[in-house]
C-alpha cells in the first residue's frame, strides 16, 4: 500500500486549492470593508481546517468574525448575522451555540460565524468562542509532514464511521486528530497506538485523568486544561477505532482511506423475529438538537419492550426527512399470562400483598416460589404496538418529539424490507465488510 497515492487522493488539487484561497480572500476582503464601513470593532478570521493546512477535497470554509467582548451578546450575534447575509446573500441562518450564516461561495460552502475575542487564560463565553484559540495552536506546533498525516487519520475515521464530534457520530473532531498526530507524530505511529489500547483512551497517558473526566477518551485540551477536548467520544466509536486499527495493520489497504463508509453484507436466512418502526416527522432543528432526542426514545422504547417480556435484540436509529426508530424483537405478541412478583415473604409487606390478591381477578396465585410471592395476572394487552403506545403516554420524548407524538406511526412485520435505508443500515451492520 503505498499512502502517498492515498494523500494524492483525498489531498485538494492545485484547481480545488486555488479556488479555496480564492474565496477566502474575496470574503475576508469583504467583510473587513463592511467591519470597516459600519465601524464594527471585530475582523474576519479563518479557522479550522483550511486555515491549519489539514483539510481534505470538498472541505467547509470557516470564516469566523471575532467581535471585541465590548459587546453584549446579542449584539454581537445581530451584527453578526448581518454580516453574513450581506457577504453571503443566499445564504441560510443556523443554529450553533451563537447564530451564523451558512451558504455557498464560488461553489464551495462556507460557515460566517460570530465569536468573541478570547486572548490566552481569559474565560471564553461559548464554545465557539475556543475555535480561534484551537487554530493558533496547531499551527504554531504542526509541521508541514504532519499536515498530510492529520489528512490520512481523518479520512481513516471518516471511512471508519468515527469522524466527527456531533452528537449523531460522537466521535473524534478534527482538532482531535490534530492533537492525536501532534501527540504521535504520525498516522502510522498514531494507529499502532489505537491497535494495543487497552481501556480508556488518556492523552497525556495518565490515569488520574479519569477521575476528573467520566468519559471513554480524556485528551486534554492544551489551550484550556481543565478541558476535555476529546469528551464526545463515545465507548462505541473508540472501540471501533481499536478493532479497525488491529484491521488495517493486519492488512492494509487503500480501501480505509475511501471516505466513503462501506455497506456491509445482508446475509439471506429468516431471521424468526419481529421488527417494530417507529417514525415520526422531523422537527425543524438541527441534528445535534434531534438525534439526542431520538436516541432518548430509542432507549425508552428498547426498556418498555424489555420490561414488558417482547425480548428486542437490537435498534437502530435514523433521522433524516423522518426520524426512525427501528427495533428488532424475538416475539411481537405476548401470552396472555403475566407473572407479578411480590414481596419477599419476610417483608412487612407480605401480607397486603398477599391480602391485595386474594380479592382480585387472577389466574394462579398468590403463590411461592423461592422466598418470594407471585400471582400470574391477565394482561390487557398483548401485542406490541397497542402495548408501546399506552406505555409511551408517561414518558418525556424530549421537547420537540413530545409535540409529535400523537403522529407516531408504527409498522410491525416479520419481513425486513432491505429497499428502505434503516433496515439496511441495521442488517449490514459489522465492524467490516
Amino acid at each position: 500500500m503505498n499512502l502517498d497515492l492515498v494523500l494524492a487522493s483525498i489531498r485538494p488539487d492545485r484547481e480545488e486549492q486555488a479556488t479555496i484561497d480564492r474565496v477566502v480572500r474575496e470574503l475576508t476582503s469583504r467583510i473587513s470593508d463592511i467591519l470597516k464601513r459600519d465601524g464594527i470593532k471585530a475582523e474576519p478570521r479563518l479557522v479550522g481546517s483550511v486555515s491549519k493546512g489539514t483539510h481534505l477535497k470538498d472541505a467547509d470554509i470557516d470564516i469566523f468574525i471575532v467581535f471585541s467582548r465590548e459587546y453584549r451578546e446579542w449584539e454581537m450575534e445581530s451584527m453578526g448575522l448581518r454580516v453574513g447575509h450581506e457577504v453571503l446573500p443566499e445564504g441560510q441562518e443556523k443554529y450553533a451555540e451563537h447564530p451564523y450564516v451558512s451558504g455557498r461561495y464560488l461553489g464551495r460552502k462556507v460557515d460566517i460565524v460570530p465569536c468573541y475575542q478570547i486572548p490566552p487564560g481569559t474565560s471564553i463565553i461559548s464554545s465557539v468562542d475556543r475555535t480561534p484559540l484551537h487554530t493558533e495552536y496547531v499551527k504554531d506546533h504542526i509541521t508541514d509532514v504532519q499536515r498530510d498525516e492529520v489528512r490520512l487519520l481523518k479520512a481513516f475515521m471518516k471511512t471508519a464511521g468515527v469522524y466527527g464530534s456531533e452528537v449523531k457520530v460522537s466521535g473524534f473532531s478534527g482538532y482531535v486528530c490534530e492533537l492525536l498526530v501532534l501527540n504521535f507524530g504520525t498516522f502510522m505511529e498514531t494507529i499502532r497506538y489505537f491497535s494495543t489500547l487497552t481501556g480508556p483512551l488518556t492523552i497525556p497517558e495518565d490515569r488520574e485523568l479519569l477521575s476528573q473526566f467520566d468519559a471513554p477518551a480524556v485528551i486534554i485540551d492544551p489551550t484550556d486544561p481543565g478541558r476535555n477536548a476529546g469528551a464526545a467520544i463515545s465507548l462505541e466509536s473508540l472501540s471501533k477505532m481499536k478493532m479497525l486499527s488491529k484491521i488495517f495493520l493486519s492488512s492494509p489497504s487503500e480501501k480505509f482511506f475511501s471516505m466513503v463508509q462501506p455497506e456491509g453484507e445482508i446475509f439471506g436466512g429468516s431471521r424468526d423475529s419481529t421488527f417494530a418502526l417507529f417514525t415520526l416527522p422531523r422537527p425543524d432543528e438541527i441534528d445535534d438538537v434531534i438525534y439526542p432526542q431520538a436516541v432518548r426514545l430509542r432507549n425508552i422504547l428498547m426498556g418498555l419492550l424489555s420490561r414488558e417480556g417482547f425480548l428486542p435484540i437490537d435498534s437502530e436509529v435514523l433521522v433524516n426527512e423522518r426520524v426512525q426508530i427501528l427495533v428488532e424483537c424475538e416475539r411481537g405478541t405476548l401470552p396472555r399470562i403475566k407473572v407479578h412478583e411480590g414481596p419477599p415473604v419476610d417483608s412487612k409487606n407480605a401480607m397486603d400483598f398477599y391480602a391485595k390478591w386474594k380479592g382480585r381477578r387472577r389466574l394462579r396465585g398468590p403463590y411461592i416460589r423461592g422466598n418470594r410471592l407471585y400471582v400470574d395476572v391477565e394482561r390487557s394487552e398483548v401485542g406490541l404496538e397497542e402495548v408501546v403506545r399506552n406505555g409511551l403516554r408517561q414518558y418525556n420524548i424530549g421537547a420537540h418529539l413530545n409535540r409529535l407524538r400523537d403522529s407516531l406511526e408504527i409498522i410491525i412485520t416479520a419481513e425486513p424490507d432491505s429497499g428502505m435505508e434503516i433496515f439496511r443500515k441495521y442488517l449490514s451492520r459489522q465492524i467490516w465488510p
